[in-house]
């Protein structure tokens, strides 16, 4: 792989910050979606996840230190909840909290709605209506930094491709 560094001196062109993260940190979100791509997206059950990862116990606990809520799409809050830190409210997407995360912070990323801000990292994701073109939300809040990166870490220490 070529990292970003590589590529710009390559090139002669300066990295951007996008969305907030430096390049260092467009690296580790790209290297996410590889593995998320890869080894995750075809998985359906919490059975399957665990075979991949022995020690599924760490990803569950990083995911709990913080609050998030599985809602249905209806009852997604309003935005001036999302003030509030260390909070995700998302759908169900995976019949499971740690695939439906592990989705929507795939689609996310994919889809250029994270973003940092402080210390905190945004996470959102929405499906638009066919008709209408209203985004619907499926996944809205903010979560410390530090916490995001080490789920982001583990899933790609642990996931070979």
């Amino acid at each position: 792989l070529t990292s970003g560094k590589q590529l710009a001196k390559r090139h002669s062109m300066p990295i951007k910050m996008i969305n907030g993260f430096n390049e260092d940190k467009l690296f580790i979100l790209y290297a996410y979606l590889c593995r998320y791509e890869h080894k995750i997206k075809g998985i359906n059950t919490l059975k399957e996840l665990t075979s991949m990862y022995p020690n599924l116990h760490k990803l569950e606990s990083l995911i709990s230190s913080f609050s998030c809520h599985i809602v249905k799409r209806e009852s997604m809050p309003a935005m001036g909840l999302l003030a509030l830190p260390d909070i995700l409210y998302m759908t169900n997407s995976k019949n499971s909290k740690v695939l439906s995360f592990l989705t929507h912070i795939r689609n996310s990323i994919a889809h250029g709605q994270i973003m940092k801000e402080k210390d905190y990292i945004h996470i959102i994701d929405y499906s638009e209506n066919k008709n209408t073109k209203e985004k619907i939300y499926t996944a809205r809040g903010k979560v410390e930094i530090p916490k995001i990166e080490a789920i982001l870490d583990l899933v790609i220490e642990n996931v070979e491709l």
